[in-house]
């Protein structure tokens, strides 16, 4: 019924934390995949040794970002996936809420979790019970990656997340597949991840940066009609530009030219334009920055 996908890197202690609460899920047909990015710090022997019932798929290189939650959305047996930080917990509760509201609602696509601070949270369970009960939902058109729910049938139709780096608008891309595929994204107050932010997180600024625009030109040359692909790739140009100028760095510029080379396929043989209908709704989230 429900496949939980994450992906780690040398976050043993979050894990220790996080599968403790996920082995505790009384649901038939629930698994847990964890993509563990060559960790160093014994992440995945912990993973073997202490819980060997979870699916561990061991890379020999740090599949950062997208690549290793399609390698475990890939390897999901069933078709309702959560996509859960390995810094996150969904409780035993929220999941069951999760898989009611897919049953409920064969139209529901998309169920992106309300994010709580764990830190400031002394009881999980009663910090739930405290939430109204929510049936009907409130329909969204962003999500957050901490802690989402979805159907797989959405990657069946339109193919998986975009495997454009780590700082590829993945959240995004989904929102859009669902719509394509005629489902709804819908918020419930009553279904939450506890996110604990991790002190471990780190990430270069300038790869980020560099990441960010080639995949946010990608972005728009699969998904935007030609016209704002136009009055978008200029506006990355103008900020590269600027970015020349004022900060003396050639990193965005180089970005833009490095991308140059994949935009053909993505244009002409990967391209989903978004309905125009829901192009309007999502453009709050198109939020493409310079450095």
């Amino acid at each position: 019924m429900i496949s939980v996908i994450i992906t780690t890197q040398n976050r043993i202690d979050d894990l220790s934390r996080l599968l403790p609460e996920l082995k505790k899920v009384n649901i038939p047909q629930f698994e847990i995949i964890i993509v563990d990015n060559d960790s160093t710090d014994g992440s995945a022997e912990f993973v073997s040794e202490q819980h060997p019932d979870v699916k561990l798929i061991k890379l020999h290189w740090n599949a950062a970002g997208i690549t290793g939650r399609n390698i475990a959305a890939k390897n999901a047996r069933h078709q309702i996936l959560v996509s859960l930080d390995d810094d996150a917990i969904i409780t035993e509760q929220t999941f069951k809420t999760i898989l009611n509201r897919f049953q409920e609602d064969i139209t529901l696509g998309v169920i992106p979790c309300s994010v709580i601070n764990g830190e400031k949270v002394s009881n999980r369970s009663k910090y739930e019970e405290g939430l109204p009960i929510d049936n009907s939902g409130t329909e969204m058109f962003s999500a957050t990656a901490c802690g989402l729910a979805f159907r797989k049938e959405i990657f069946n139709k339109f193919g998986y997340w975009e495997d454009w780096g780590q700082e590829a608008p993945f959240e995004l891309s989904l929102i859009i597949k669902c719509l394509s595929s005629g489902l709804k994204i819908k918020r419930f107050k009553d279904i939450s991840v506890f996110h604990y932010h991790s002190p471990s997180v780190t990430r270069s600024s300038k790869k980020a940066h560099y990441s960010a625009t080639k995949s946010w030109i990608w972005w728009y040359f699969k998904f935007y009609p030609i016209n704002k692909i136009i009055r978008n790739v200029l506006r990355i140009i103008h900020t590269a530009c600027y970015a020349i100028i004022e900060q003396k760095t050639f990193l965005y510029i180089n970005a833009v030219f490095s991308s140059i080379r994949d935009i053909p396929s993505i244009y002409f043989i990967e391209r989903q334009p978004i309905p125009l209908k829901y192009l309007e709704k999502i453009r709050t989230t198109d939020n493409f920055k310079g450095g």
